[in-house]
Protein backbone atom coordinates (compact mmCIF):
# COMPACT_ATOMS: atom_id res chain seq x y z
CA UNK A 1 0.00 0.00 0.00
CA UNK A 2 1.35 3.44 -0.91
CA UNK A 3 0.87 6.66 1.01
CA UNK A 4 -0.45 8.46 -2.06
CA UNK A 5 -2.95 6.04 -3.55
CA UNK A 6 -4.78 6.48 -6.85
CA UNK A 7 -8.09 6.50 -5.03
CA UNK A 8 -9.36 8.82 -2.33
CA UNK A 9 -6.61 10.72 -0.47
CA UNK A 10 -5.83 9.40 2.99
CA UNK A 11 -5.41 11.58 6.06
CA UNK A 12 -1.68 10.82 6.03
CA UNK A 13 -1.29 11.83 2.36
CA UNK A 14 -3.12 15.12 3.03
CA UNK A 15 -0.87 15.81 6.03
CA UNK A 16 2.29 15.07 4.01
CA UNK A 17 1.10 17.31 1.16
CA UNK A 18 0.37 20.14 3.63
CA UNK A 19 3.83 19.81 5.24
CA UNK A 20 5.57 19.81 1.86
CA UNK A 21 3.58 22.85 0.74
CA UNK A 22 4.40 24.74 3.93
CA UNK A 23 8.09 23.86 3.70
CA UNK A 24 8.32 24.96 0.07
CA UNK A 25 7.95 28.66 0.90
CA UNK A 26 4.60 28.83 -0.88
CA UNK A 27 3.21 32.35 -0.47
CA UNK A 28 -0.28 30.97 0.14
CA UNK A 29 0.90 29.98 3.63
CA UNK A 30 2.97 33.04 4.37
CA UNK A 31 3.81 35.28 7.28
CA UNK A 32 3.44 38.62 5.50
CA UNK A 33 5.27 41.57 7.05
CA UNK A 34 4.28 45.14 6.22
CA UNK A 35 7.33 46.85 4.71
CA UNK A 36 5.89 50.02 3.19
CA UNK A 37 2.75 51.98 2.43
CA UNK A 38 1.46 55.15 0.87
CA UNK A 39 -1.99 56.63 0.30
CA UNK A 40 -2.91 54.02 -2.33
CA UNK A 41 -1.33 50.75 -1.23
CA UNK A 42 0.39 48.67 1.42
CA UNK A 43 3.39 46.52 0.49
CA UNK A 44 4.07 43.26 2.31
CA UNK A 45 7.05 40.93 2.09
CA UNK A 46 7.56 37.34 3.21
CA UNK A 47 11.11 37.23 4.63
CA UNK A 48 10.99 33.43 5.01
CA UNK A 49 10.91 33.13 1.20
CA UNK A 50 14.24 34.94 0.72
CA UNK A 51 16.65 32.90 -1.40
CA UNK A 52 20.19 34.22 -2.02
CA UNK A 53 22.62 33.33 -4.81
CA UNK A 54 25.59 35.69 -4.76
CA UNK A 55 24.30 39.23 -5.38
CA UNK A 56 20.88 37.95 -6.49
CA UNK A 57 18.03 37.63 -4.01
CA UNK A 58 14.51 36.31 -4.63
CA UNK A 59 11.51 37.07 -2.43
CA UNK A 60 7.70 37.08 -2.53
CA UNK A 61 5.68 40.31 -2.11
CA UNK A 62 2.07 41.39 -2.00
CA UNK A 63 0.89 44.86 -2.96
CA UNK A 64 -2.51 45.34 -1.35
CA UNK A 65 -4.49 48.28 -2.74
CA UNK A 66 -6.62 50.36 -0.38
CA UNK A 67 -9.03 51.04 -3.26
CA UNK A 68 -9.41 48.78 -6.28
CA UNK A 69 -6.64 49.45 -8.77
CA UNK A 70 -7.56 50.64 -12.24
CA UNK A 71 -5.76 47.92 -14.15
CA UNK A 72 -7.56 46.89 -17.37
CA UNK A 73 -8.18 43.14 -17.24
CA UNK A 74 -10.47 40.74 -19.06
CA UNK A 75 -13.90 40.11 -17.58
CA UNK A 76 -13.94 43.59 -15.95
CA UNK A 77 -12.47 42.44 -12.64
CA UNK A 78 -11.34 45.05 -10.13
CA UNK A 79 -7.85 44.43 -8.79
CA UNK A 80 -7.39 44.60 -5.02
CA UNK A 81 -3.94 43.00 -4.75
CA UNK A 82 -0.91 41.85 -6.71
CA UNK A 83 1.32 38.95 -5.67
CA UNK A 84 4.88 39.04 -7.01
CA UNK A 85 7.94 36.84 -6.92
CA UNK A 86 10.77 39.33 -7.37
CA UNK A 87 14.48 38.97 -8.01
CA UNK A 88 16.86 41.70 -6.81
CA UNK A 89 20.41 42.39 -7.92
CA UNK A 90 21.62 44.01 -4.71
CA UNK A 91 24.98 45.06 -6.17
CA UNK A 92 23.57 46.69 -9.32
CA UNK A 93 20.41 48.19 -7.78
CA UNK A 94 18.17 46.36 -10.24
CA UNK A 95 14.99 44.34 -9.95
CA UNK A 96 12.83 42.11 -12.13
CA UNK A 97 9.57 40.27 -11.64
CA UNK A 98 9.66 36.49 -12.01
CA UNK A 99 5.95 35.99 -11.39
CA UNK A 100 3.11 38.51 -11.21
CA UNK A 101 -0.54 37.73 -10.42
CA UNK A 102 -3.44 40.18 -10.07
CA UNK A 103 -6.23 39.27 -7.64
CA UNK A 104 -9.75 40.56 -7.18
CA UNK A 105 -9.45 39.95 -3.41
CA UNK A 106 -7.16 41.55 -0.83
CA UNK A 107 -3.86 39.87 0.16
CA UNK A 108 -3.69 37.69 -2.95
CA UNK A 109 -6.73 35.60 -2.03
CA UNK A 110 -8.85 33.70 -4.50
CA UNK A 111 -7.94 32.70 -8.03
CA UNK A 112 -5.73 35.07 -10.02
CA UNK A 113 -7.62 37.26 -12.49
CA UNK A 114 -4.41 37.50 -14.56
CA UNK A 115 -0.86 36.24 -14.19
CA UNK A 116 2.51 36.18 -15.93
CA UNK A 117 5.05 33.55 -14.97
CA UNK A 118 8.17 34.35 -16.99
CA UNK A 119 11.06 36.60 -15.92
CA UNK A 120 10.80 40.25 -16.86
CA UNK A 121 13.70 42.47 -17.84
CA UNK A 122 16.09 43.94 -15.29
CA UNK A 123 15.15 47.52 -14.41
CA UNK A 124 16.61 50.10 -12.02
CA UNK A 125 14.97 49.84 -8.64
CA UNK A 126 12.74 52.90 -8.07
CA UNK A 127 14.11 55.30 -5.44
CA UNK A 128 10.70 56.30 -4.02
CA UNK A 129 10.24 56.33 -0.25
CA UNK A 130 8.01 53.20 -0.23
CA UNK A 131 10.67 51.37 -2.26
CA UNK A 132 13.42 52.09 0.27
CA UNK A 133 11.76 49.89 2.87
CA UNK A 134 11.06 47.11 0.37
CA UNK A 135 14.72 47.12 -0.81
CA UNK A 136 16.05 46.76 2.74
CA UNK A 137 14.36 43.39 3.29
CA UNK A 138 16.20 41.32 0.64
CA UNK A 139 19.35 43.43 0.30
CA UNK A 140 19.88 44.37 3.96
CA UNK A 141 20.68 48.02 3.32
CA UNK A 142 19.01 51.22 2.27
CA UNK A 143 19.01 51.97 -1.43
CA UNK A 144 21.23 55.03 -2.01
CA UNK A 145 19.42 58.20 -3.04
CA UNK A 146 21.78 58.40 -6.00
CA UNK A 147 20.94 55.05 -7.54
CA UNK A 148 23.70 55.48 -10.13
CA UNK A 149 26.30 55.39 -7.35
CA UNK A 150 25.91 51.63 -7.03
CA UNK A 151 25.94 50.93 -10.77
CA UNK A 152 29.56 51.88 -11.41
Amino acid sequence: MTILSAGRPTMLSCLIAFILLAASGNPAIANWVKVGYDTRRVVYAEPATIRRTGNLVRMWHIVDYKMSAHIPLPRGKAIKSVKLHVEYNCRQGEVRALYVAHYSEHMGRGAPAWFKANPGIWEPFPARAISQNVWKVPCGKTLPRDINAIRT
